[in-house]
């Protein structure tokens, strides 16, 4: 996670739920905490009634972004980075 990735997935259709990049709610929270130490920090629902979820470390800089299907339990990676920075404008290319 030290180079920002960047995998905008289509979170406006159903579609996002049969990605790659998508796994079961719980486990995607667990990995995010396990290997990389974030913890959710913020949350957000979109206008399709699915749920934008941030996880970040405070020391390290480096922050998780998802959306998660709730009526699937499945969450998806939409981009991974370092610095208030390039999340600020990951969210504002979101809008």
């Amino acid at each position: 996670m030290k180079k920002i990735t960047f995998a905008l997935l289509l979170i406006f259709t159903a579609s996002a739920a049969q990605a790659e990049q998508c796994a079961s709610s719980k486990q995607v929270a667990e990995q995010i905490q396990t290997r990389f130490g974030e913890k959710l920090s913020h949350v957000g629902v979109l206008p399709n009634a699915n749920v934008l979820e941030i996880y970040s470390h405070p020391r390290t800089g480096t922050w998780t972004m998802l959306v998660t299907l709730p009526d699937r339990r499945l969450s998806c990676l939409l981009a991974t980075g370092t610095g208030r920075a390039s999340l600020d404008l990951h969210l504002a290319s979101l809008s």
